[in-house]
């Protein structure tokens, strides 16, 4: 019987166009998202190991100097990022590897602990983190998508696509109808806690929606759940997980990056 042989780039591209197909089935099955999701996150990790091979072989293993041997493991997806950019000089900005940490953040939860997903929020991060591997195929790979996926799964690409445009016009339908439903309907205003529209960092669109005084927190793409933080020096609100960074400052005070940084430099 013949043995199956993929190097990592053929892995790669094998475990998204699975992921993808399991994607755009999951009505078969809703468990079928979260297999596509594992697949994916499987393809990022395995896409950025070929560029590290393509560097040297070796760094593609945990410890170097076992590289090669028996039971040497290779490295996590962050040590993959930290290591092609310290050893083959990529770059990844932060609007690009932002996507790519709330993604691995989703294949964690379901890799180690429970399943909470979506249709929408799995298209909204999956469709993101498509737009990181065709970008970083291309640039540093010099690779197209395009020509590494078959026929079907590059329609099926073009499907999420459309699908994700569709489900943000439909976010941004609801978001309207929320406003128009509390400001003329039960509220002269809104409040000063009450606002529509703002940026979600896991789908990174202005959906996510606050009105504490109705008990609404959501963005209405992805249905990210993630409250609202306050900064105590400009009074800026943010997305608690994402908005800030509290490193090194007293429990329960939020700082803005722009405030925590003027309060860093101090």
């Amino acid at each position: 019987m013949d043995k199956l042989r993929l190097d990592l780039l053929e892995n790669g591209i094998d475990s998204l166009q699975q992921g993808i197909d399991l994607l755009l089935t999951y009505k078969e099955s809703p468990k079928k998202l979260k297999v596509a999701i594992l697949l994916v996150a499987q393809a990022v990790e395995l896409i950025l190991k070929e560029r590290l091979r393509q560097e040297h072989w070796s760094l593609i293993y945990k410890e170097i100097d076992r590289a090669g041997k028996e039971g040497s493991q290779t490295v996590s997806l962050e040590d993959a990022r930290k290591r092609l950019e310290s050893a083959a000089n990529v770059v990844f900005k932060r609007e690009e590897w932002t996507p790519v940490e709330n993604f691995q953040k989703t294949r964690n939860n379901i890799q180690h602990f429970k399943v909470d997903l979506s249709f929408e929020h799995a298209v909204s991060q999956t469709h993101l983190v498509l737009c990181f591997l065709t970008n970083f195929l291309q640039v540093h790979l010099n690779k197209n998508l395009k020509d590494l996926l078959d026929e079907d799964s590059f329609h099926q690409l073009l499907e999420i696509e459309e699908i994700n445009k569709t489900l943000e016009a439909l976010a941004i339908k609801r978001i309207d109808e929320l406003v128009n439903h509390f400001t003329l309907g039960k509220l002269k205003r809104l409040q000063e806690w009450d606002f529509a529209g703002m940026f979600c960092p896991i789908c990174e669109k202005n959906t996510y929606v606050f009105f504490p005084s109705q008990g609404i927190s959501k963005c209405e793409l992805c249905g990210y759940e993630g409250g609202i933080a306050k900064c105590v020096v400009c009074g800026e609100k943010m997305l608690p997980e994402y908005g800030f960074d509290k490193s090194n400052i007293q429990e329960g005070l939020f700082f803005c990056a722009n405030c925590l940084f003027k309060y860093q430099e101090a």
